[in-house]
């Protein structure tokens, strides 16, 4: 069973490199200012964002094992149209929230977990065993 965690707008993308039918896509997304559902699916061991609008599909999801109380955060995936957005740190936000309600130790095992979001969030240092 999923369990909604949280709802989030995404910051507007900087269309600098694009092509002209890329800008027009991110213009669309702009003006729409999607919003998206964190979903807590811990059958599949993952936090999954769904944009409200768009459908089924999840446009990113951070997955993770648990063992031993240790929650190992070993992979995060933001859909290649949903990149630069701000929502793989939006998951990170919502999984170790997660981790510190269970009161879990993280194992940042995914690059951008413990080379990015970490670094930038010492709430979050502070959970993890590296």
């Amino acid at each position: 069973m999923a369990i909604r965690y949280k709802m989030a707008s995404l910051k507007p993308r900087s269309t600098k490199g694009l092509s002209q039918s890329q800008r027009r896509i991110a213009s669309d997304m702009a003006a729409a200012r999607l919003k998206f559902n964190i979903l807590h699916e811990a059958n599949k061991h993952r936090f999954a964002a769904y944009a409200v609008e768009a459908g089924v599909d999840a446009v990113g999801y951070l997955e993770y094992a648990l063992k031993d109380n240790v929650m190992d955060m070993y992979h995060t995936f933001v859909s290649p149209k949903m990149r630069g957005q701000g929502l793989a740190g939006q998951l990170c936000d919502v999984a170790f929230q997660y981790a510190q309600q269970q009161k879990h130790v993280v194992k940042p095992s995914c690059s951008y977990i413990s080379d990015t979001y970490v670094p930038a969030h010492p709430d979050a240092k502070a959970l993890c065993r590296l």
